[in-house]
């Protein structure tokens, strides 16, 4: 049997500079998003990561450890 050809679709859009400017306010977040969030206490990441029942384990210290470095 012989391949069939893989089917392109192309696809061109065009905007007026209005509509291109509206467009592109649509997919920037604002300022006030893009801030740092927030980052969980001690008690509620090891919650959120399952390791609450054993907060000074080694486990539970590394994991600790790297949320706070990133």
């Amino acid at each position: 049997m012989a391949e069939k050809p893989k089917k392109k679709v192309l696809k061109e859009v065009m905007f007026d500079a209005d509509e291109l400017e509206e467009e592109i306010a649509l997919h920037i977040p604002e300022p006030e998003l893009l801030q740092e969030s927030k980052k969980m206490s001690k008690d509620a990441f090891l919650k959120s990561v399952g390791l609450d029942h054993r907060p000074n384990s080694i486990r539970a210290i590394e994991a600790w450890e790297k949320y706070n470095k990133g």
